[in-house]
Formats: C-alpha cells, structure tokens, sequence
C-alpha cells in the first residue's frame, strides 16, 4: 500500500510543478534619467527585461505617454530565462524644463500585468536669458528704472535674434535690429520702466523671437508696482 502511495505521488509531481509554473518580467533598470538635452533634441533609449519566471513570458502591448514613443524590439515571447527590449524615443522639440515620461509594457505576468519604464530629465534652451524674470519693485509715477538682460548661446550652433518687444507698453527694451549670437556669444539688453499716470501695474513680459521657429517665444516675466500720489489713492 505505501508503495502504491508513493508511486501515485510520483506521477502526480510533474502535474503539480506544471499547475505553479508562472512567467516573471523582471528588469535592472525602470528608469533613465538622460540628464540634460538642448530643446529639438531627440533621446534614444533600450529598456531590458527578462523572463524570470517558470513559463514563456508573453507581450501582449507596449503603451507610452504623449510625446514618447515606444516599440517593442525584440520577440512577443521570452522563454525562460530569456531577455528582451523596450526601444523609447523622446523629442523634446515641444518641452522646456524638468520632463517625465512613463511607457507601459502589458505581458501574462500574473504578478505584475503591466510594468512602467521612465524616462527624466532636462530640456534646455540653447537661448539663455539671466535674469529669467525681472523685478523693478516700486517705482513713482514719472520716474523709471532701469535693468540689464544676458542673452547667451548657449546651443550647438550660431543663431539670430530677430525680435525682441515687451508687451506692457510702459516697459521698453533697447532693441532695433536683429543680432547674430555665433555659439557662446552674448549680447546685453537695457530694460526700462517708466509709469505714467495711466499705469495700471508694471506686469507683462518681455519676449524674444529667434531665427528658429521650433524655440518658439522666449519669455522674461516683468513685475513691479506704481507708486501713485496720496491724492491718487
């Protein structure tokens, strides 16, 4: 009798370990942070995972987040055992600053269904103003002040600065013509407040148009506020 009960287990053995087998997507690298890019630049990147379950690893879908694109590289199914790739691309011709995109990949991991890769980092303009934004303060009616502005290429290649205008009319920038930045050169702008009578606020913005249209409009926030007489108030 306990050699027939030995026997049955025995043959029931590989029926049991087939019943548990289970696909593990496993990977060493979730995210990629591709540190800082000049706006327009594209990024490449392969995320790799593998197969470290008991079963094939199946894929069933790659989904990404605006702007990144995502495709799937390498074979549907992973053995065990097995690796394969994630290919992600990110253009940056529409982002400026700190960005994060997440792709999704879909397999039969009973687990973990659905596994996110990330990509991070920064993008740049290669037009650099300092300062980024422009404080007068308080300022009397009929008087003014005055404020400097760098402009630097900071990019790759030489560029044009075809326009520069504010679009409060009580603030002036001394700019009448367009300017060639070759890379790393600088140019410097006066920016001027003068409140009138009629001057709500010093608010607006100064805005730089360059010979490359994907840059799009380069802003300087202006803030300030007007001193009026005591009669005035």
């Amino acid at each position: 009798m306990l050699n027939r009960l030995l026997f049955l287990l025995f043959l029931l053995a590989p029926v049991s370990a087939l019943a548990v087998a289970a696909p593990q997507l496993t990977t060493d690298e979730p995210l990629f942070d591709f540190g800082t890019v000049m706006k327009g630049e594209k990024v490449e990147h392969t995320f790799v995972f593998r197969n470290s379950g008991t079963a094939p690893l199946l894929i069933d879908r790659v989904k990404s987040s605006c702007s990144c694109t995502a495709s799937l590289v390498s074979e549907k199914e992973i053995p065990v055992g097995g690796s394969g790739s994630v290919q992600a691309v990110f253009d940056s011709s529409r982002f400026r600053g700190r960005i994060h995109k997440t792709l999704y990949l879909y397999s039969n991991d009973p687990q973990r269904p659905s596994v996110e890769f990330q990509l991070q980092g920064e993008v740049v303009l290669p037009l650099q103003a300092t300062p980024s934004s422009l404080g007068f303060g308080v300022i009397a009616i009929g008087a003014q002040a005055q404020l400097p502005v760098l402009l630097k290429n900071v990019g790759l290649a030489p560029l044009r600065i075809v326009t520069v205008r504010s679009t409060n009319p009580d603030v002036q920038v001394d700019w009448n013509q367009e300017a060639e930045l070759p890379v790393a050169g600088e140019i410097s702008l006066s920016v001027t407040a003068r409140p009138t009578v009629s001057t709500r606020n010093l608010l607006g913005k100064i805005i730089i148009l360059t010979d490359q249209p994907e840059l799009g409009e380069i802003e300087i926030g202006i803030n300030g506020d007007v001193q009026r007489p005591l009669s005035g108030r």
